[in-house]
C-alpha cells in the first residue's frame, strides 16, 4: 500500500507500507480498493519506476492512522 499525505502542492507519496497486515485485513482492503480502482496514480508528483511497482491505483477515500520508523 503506497502512502500519500496532503500538502500545499496536492497529495505528496510519502512511503509504502507492506507489514503488520493481518490476512483477512489484506483481504478486506484488496476487496474495499477494489472498487475505487482508477488508471492514475492520485500524487502530484510522478513515481519511480521502483515504487510504483505492481500498484493498483485508487480513489484517495481511504483514510488510516500508522506509526513511521522514518521518512524518506
Amino acid at each position: 500500500m503506497l502512502l500519500g499525505a496532503y500538502t500545499d502542492n496536492g497529495l505528496t507519496y510519502i512511503g509504502r507500507i507492506s507489514a503488520g497486515f493481518k490476512d483477512s485485513e489484506r483481504v478486506e482492503l484488496r476487496w474495499c480498493l477494489a472498487e475505487r480502482s482508477k488508471t492514475h496514480p492520485p500524487f502530484e508528483r510522478p513515481l519511480t519506476r521502483e515504487d510504483a511497482r505492481a500498484v493498483q491505483w485508487t480513489r484517495s477515500v481511504l483514510v488510516g492512522q500508522g506509526q513511521s520508523h522514518g521518512w524518506r
